[in-house]
């Protein structure tokens, strides 16, 4: 399902605004993709993490859990209309990897997850993900 549902959005409210739009696949990565392998588990240190991908943009829990984000663009949405300049409009797909380390710096668990939608729009705290992620509960809405 991913960006499809982003689309619907966009495209109705053209319609109604007697616009144009049109859907055009896309295929690349807004930031830095970080991969970790789940073999990493008990091998790979937190240096040897921080080595492959950089500094994470957040660090959580005592600096026990790394989150790496980016953006995957599956879609684009290219919109003109009678009331304005034509407009090019990306639909992203939120990712982010999660890794755990224990108490010796070694990963524990690592994750890769689409950023659930209640946690894109606001509705819920990426804090409370994280501190869910890392107690291996859900990371997304019932």
């Amino acid at each position: 399902m991913g960006s499809y549902r982003y689309l619907l959005v966009p495209l109705i409210v053209a319609g109604l605004a007697s616009c144009i739009a049109i859907p055009i696949p896309q295929d690349h990565h807004n930031g830095r993709v970080v991969s970790i392998e789940p073999a990493a588990t008990g091998v790979m240190t937190k240096q040897q993490v921080i080595a492959k991908g950089g500094q994470p943009e957040s660090i959580w829990e005592n600096g026990r859990i790394f989150v790496y984000k980016w953006d995957h663009v599956s879609w684009g949405i290219f919109v003109a209309g009678p009331a304005g300049d034509p407009a090019f409009f990306e639909v992203p797909t939120h990712y982010m990897l999660l890794v755990q380390f224990d108490e010796n710096d070694r990963v524990r668990r690592v994750e890769r997850i689409e950023a659930p939608a209640n946690v894109q729009s606001g509705n819920a705290s990426f804090e409370e993900l994280v501190r869910n992620w890392s107690k291996g509960q859900k990371t997304t809405p019932n």
